[in-house]
């Protein structure tokens, strides 16, 4: 299958798409993810003290009656608003790419379904692998959080430097970074989440240029099951002064002033581990798809129960 990757991730407002380059740079060891389960990065109070899930398993009954296996069967990379691919496109696809684009390697043992899931998405103009799923490992995420160093970002200089993968800007976050350590739980919530109505109404909208299309947000364990929390990870900054805006410029001056090569004047941000997910959400976020007909999922992520961060389609 010929390589054929749009442009990922552009400006949300306008929804212009960004020049990527081909090829890319291929993730040096530092942001190079396993795929495995971190064990600083799975869902409980005192991680060290939990006995992790082996893995998410396709079998597995879900609350409607369905299958992880059986929904991502069903998928059709057409109701997603992403390029048609089909199960053996994909498959060498993911085999070609996964060196380049390693957020494809999570996928590389699991089903074909599996990864035509995954294919579509990376083909897409999204970044909801790139940032929220399972290559990510615990010190990549600490790294995103207090140096806004981007895990898109494969050019070991720019993402020292906290450059955005796809805009021409310094990266940004909220307070906090999420994801979904298993590949096979990130695809089912987004394979089921898609057929969800509140995902659907935006997209089975027509193309309005420059519309404002709402985010979604889908309980978690409707998505994944009772136990879906437990394939999610994250981390938080704490409050400086009681406040999270007042943590949030500090952290933005301690990333700045790193990435230009100064001493910061303020202290490093004080992170930690989000303690649980369980009662929280997966969120949806959209933006125009490839051909302007339509919308696709511009990223997607579990939140905690708790909510600390402003919704934002740009993390």
């Amino acid at each position: 299958m010929a390589r054929d990757l749009p442009p990922q991730g552009g400006p949300e407002e306008s929804g212009e798409p960004v020049d990527r380059p081909e090829g890319g740079h291929g993730a040096p060891d530092d942001v190079r993810g396993s795929g495995e389960a971190d064990p600083l990065v799975a869902d409980g109070v005192r991680w060290s003290d939990v006995e992790l899930p082996a893995s998410y398993g396709v079998g597995r009954v879900l609350p409607d009656g369905a299958t992880p296996r059986e929904a991502a069967s069903d998928f059709r990379p057409d109701r997603a608003g992403l390029p048609e691919v089909s199960r053996e496109q994909a498959t060498r696809y993911v085999e070609e790419h996964r060196s380049d684009r390693p957020w494809l390697g999570p996928a590389a043992d699991r089903s074909p379904e599996a990864q035509r899931a995954v294919a579509a998405l990376d083909r897409g103009e999204g970044h909801a692998l790139e940032r929220h799923e399972g290559w990510i490992t615990a010190s990549v995420a600490r790294e995103r959080l207090e140096y806004l160093r981007d895990p898109a970002q494969l050019d070991a200089d720019k993402r020292e430097r906290a450059e955005d993968a796809y805009k021409e800007r310094m990266h940004s976050c909220g307070e906090y970074v999420t994801w979904i350590w298993d590949a096979d739980a990130f695809v089912t919530a987004f394979v089921r989440g898609i057929e969800r109505p509140e995902v659907r109404d935006a997209l089975d909208a027509g193309y309005v240029p420059g519309r404002f299309v709402p985010g979604a947000s889908v309980p978690i364990k409707e998505l994944l099951g009772p136990d879906g929390h437990r394939f999610c990870a994250g981390f938080r900054l704490l409050e400086v002064g009681g406040s999270m805006e007042a943590a949030r410029d500090c952290r933005d001056a301690w990333a700045e002033a790193h990435a230009k090569g100064r001493e910061p004047d303020v202290l490093k941000p004080r992170i930690e581990p989000i303690d649980s997910f369980e009662g929280g959400t997966i969120e949806f976020f959209f933006r125009p798809n490839r051909d302007r007909t339509g919308y696709e999922v511009n990223t997607t992520y579990p939140e905690p129960p708790d909510r600390p961060r402003s919704q934002c389609a740009s993390s």
